[in-house]
């Protein structure tokens, strides 16, 4: 049995940041930027990068919640290759499972059956 990953191993709760932007739909709304110096750079044709568009503590909890949903059922794995070789990093899907022998999205794994974490509701608002 694989053991839950931790991405965040020495993590202390204590030092959870209180969250404004990811509970807050009305700045969602209005499109309010979350700092002063929030600026919009379009990299192609339906690209945007957004820099300074989720405070940093809003991304620390963003990185919480990922960890919780990671330690989880359906979280944190380390995929295969068709020949069996562990890719050299640690993944984790929401809402589908990604396949990389298919590169393709299912219902669940394919090597244990664990359906993928939903996706938090505070990420589609971002989204």
């Amino acid at each position: 049995m694989a053991h839950p990953f931790d991405l965040c191993p020495n993590y202390q709760e204590s030092t959870k940041a209180k969250t404004t932007l990811l509970r807050d739909p009305e700045r969602r709304k209005t499109g309010e930027s979350s700092t002063d110096t929030a600026s919009v750079q379009h990299l192609r044709p339906g690209m945007v990068l957004l820099k300074g568009f989720v405070k940093p503590e809003d991304q620390i909890e963003m990185v919480c919640m990922c960890r919780q949903l990671g330690k989880g059922p359906g979280g944190f794995y380390r995929p295969s290759l068709k020949n069996g070789a562990k890719l050299n990093l640690w993944m984790m899907s929401l809402g589908k499972n990604w396949d990389p022998t298919t590169r393709s999205y299912g219902p669940t794994r394919p090597f244990d059956g664990a359906q993928a974490p939903a996706i938090p509701d505070a990420f589609k608002m971002i989204a």
